[in-house]
């Protein structure tokens, strides 16, 4: 993995040959080895709660949102019918998300996921997409949007539906695919998934360029499978076409190697 290195934003010089990643609050990320993927690990120390930052120290403003959350908490929760469970059921699947991306990867690793945050701040979406990193003691998950703040530790997600652990792992002779964020939540929207094509598709890594989806050429083939077939039963135009486009960028990564 590529080391980053956080500092202070000023004009002149710096190290590597990206453009640094603006993170707000006068701070930036620079790549110190360039990559594709230099940007799927976004320096712990930006986002993490501040109960673990000196006061006074650069990042110390509070989050806007703190959410401390036990995934046992929403066991039944699928059996409860009425809309006014529906706010619940949208959120238990949004912490469902970060869950299955965290437990996709190794724990320990900052993950840059291609997650949208929830909020609308001003009735406008945010832009930021989040981190997450997955600890293995005390075993809970850390997560936060870098544009808005807002962030949150997830407990009780072992043996839940979307505890996708083992993290994925492939056979040395990886295939990348780039997607468009748009792209990248058709994938995070297919029905129906093996639990090998869910870690595939919940361990990608966001990157300046795009998503990165990356796989052994099984799981690869695997998932354009899944893809494909939900793609012949669409009855929307448009939903169809985006699969397809989805289909023909996994194809090209299995005649490519990472």
């Amino acid at each position: 993995m590529k080391s980053l290195l956080l500092r202070r934003r000023r004009e002149g010089s710096r190290r590597g040959g990206e453009d640094p990643v603006v993170v707000g609050e006068g701070l930036r990320i620079a790549e110190v080895a360039p990559s594709i993927s230099a940007e799927c690990d976004l320096a712990a120390s930006r986002w993490l709660s501040t109960l673990r930052t000196a006061p006074g120290g650069p990042l110390a403003e509070p989050a806007r949102m703190m959410y401390v959350t036990d995934m046992r908490h929403f066991a039944g929760l699928d059996e409860l019918a009425g809309p006014r469970f529906a706010p619940a059921k949208r959120f238990a699947a949004y912490l469902g998300g970060v869950v299955a991306a965290a437990t996709a990867h190794p724990p320990g690793e900052v993950i840059a996921t291609g997650l949208a945050c929830h909020r609308r701040p001003g009735h406008k979406p945010c832009p930021g997409k989040l981190l997450v990193r997955r600890a293995e003691a005390p075993a809970q998950i850390e997560w936060a949007c870098p544009a808005c703040s807002e962030e949150g530790v997830i407990s009780g997600w072992e043996g839940s539906p979307w505890d996708l652990s083992p993290a994925l792992a492939t056979d040395g002779d990886a295939r990348a695919a780039l997607l468009s964020s748009d792209q990248y939540r058709r994938l995070l929207g297919l029905r129906l998934l093996d639990a090998n094509s869910l870690r595939v598709v919940h361990a990608a890594r966001l990157t300046g360029a795009g998503v990165i989806v990356s796989a052994g050429e099984e799981d690869l083939e695997n998932l354009i499978r899944y893809v494909a077939n939900e793609a012949s039963h669409e009855t929307d135009r448009a939903r169809r076409r985006g699969l397809d486009d989805v289909m023909r960028i996994l194809d090209a990564a299995l005649v490519a190697r990472q």
